[in-house]
């Protein structure tokens, strides 16, 4: 058995890392002592999930960027990578999007976007609109739009953003790949067309074709199609709860964590 488990507001509340770390990394070794497989499956980049991996002690395969890298759980065996050609084009836009905000007089960061928001170190003098992106990405290109107000990163409205992200990436976005902004969490990603993370699942099948393969999730980025058991935390939205085959009692760690001990009197 394979369970693979979303990160943003599956195991974490949004991008961070505020969770129980502690009680969540008791219930996987309880699961994988009991031979079952446990790995994770999200947007997010390998780097990223790696360091999750390794908290979590998990010796499972990571999906990372929405399907479209596979590696092992220290991110050393990549198993596989969707279209290397379209993905260095995709960093190619990272340059040009920095050059165009070069040209409207703001500031392009690149570099650990997450935890540089978090520390508030992007907060820079004179400049009260730039542009922060992701480098550890290896397949997709995610940026964040804020504005320096009173000394703190301001996030921009969605009209907004919406203006600015389009000025940022027209004429550029690779072919074979799509833009997509999140108001919510203001910031755009550019990745390729049609990547889910159904994709990374097909992929592992072949690596383990014996097994029954569990997908712990909130949302219907989560879904991935029929033969996979599909588990929803609390806090998952609506969508994704009408599809599932189980919904936790508990949100955030706390369902996975449910989830997990319950799989465990079952599979015992």
């Amino acid at each position: 058995m394979l369970v693979l488990l979303d990160k943003d507001d599956t195991i974490t509340q949004g991008s961070r890392y505020s969770f129980n770390v502690k009680k969540v990394r008791e219930a996987v070794a309880k699961c994988q002592n009991s031979g079952i497989i446990i790995g994770l499956n999200s947007d997010s980049p390998v780097q990223s999930l790696v360091k999750l991996s390794e908290q979590l002690g998990m010796r499972g395969p990571i999906i990372a960027e929405k399907g479209a890298v596979v590696t092992d759980f220290q991110g050393k065996n990549e198993l596989f990578t969707f279209n290397s050609e379209i993905a260095a084009s995709i960093m190619q836009t990272k340059w040009q999007i920095c050059q165009r905000t070069a040209e409207i007089g703001s500031a392009a960061i690149v570099g650990d976007v997450v935890t540089m928001i978090e520390k508030q170190t992007l907060s820079l003098e004179g400049v009260d609109y730039f542009v922060a992106m992701n480098s550890t990405r290896k397949a997709s290109l995610l940026f964040f739009l804020y504005r320096t107000v009173s000394g703190l990163l301001t996030p921009l409205g969605k009209e907004e953003l919406c203006k600015e992200i389009e000025f940022l990436t027209s004429g550029i976005v690779p072919a074979g790949c799509e833009l997509e902004i999140d108001p919510l969490y203001s910031l755009g990603t550019i990745h390729i067309k049609g990547m889910a993370k159904r994709w990374g699942i097909a992929v592992l099948r072949s690596y383990y074709p014996s097994e029954d393969f569990i997908m712990i999730g909130n949302s219907m980025s989560d879904y991935c199609g029929e033969g996979v058991f599909h588990v929803a935390v609390a806090n998952a939205n609506k969508d994704y709860k009408e599809k599932v085959n189980h919904i936790c009692q508990n949100e955030f760690e706390d369902g996975v964590v449910e989830f997990l001990e319950n799989l465990l009197k079952v599979a015992c």
